[in-house]
């Protein structure tokens, strides 16, 4: 089981811009499937159901309190949507 979730996070970071300097992996998550952060653009970037999302100009604050929430769910509906502008990726 822990290899398949390794495997499944590789696939789910190796589709982000690698631009990133902060990941964020979510194995227990039905909602979010991972998530990066680079610092010097504050963009987001996010996997939700297999529908990637970027997000401009999210402070490190919400980054961070995003990481830290009980859920990852719960962190992306209360600190980034509808706080931030986002494009559609893929």
């Amino acid at each position: 089981m822990k290899k398949l979730i390794t495997c499944a996070l590789l696939i789910c970071v190796s589709s982000f811009s690698h631009g990133a300097d902060d990941y964020y992996t979510t194995p227990y998550s039905s909602f979010v499937n991972g998530a990066e952060y680079d610092s010097d653009t504050g963009t987001m970037t996010i996997d939700l159901n297999g529908r990637t999302y970027e997000y401009d100009d999210v402070s490190k604050d919400d980054w961070e309190d995003f990481k830290d929430s009980p859920s990852a769910g719960q962190g992306y509906n209360r600190y980034i949507k509808r706080n931030y502008d986002y494009s559609s990726k893929w």
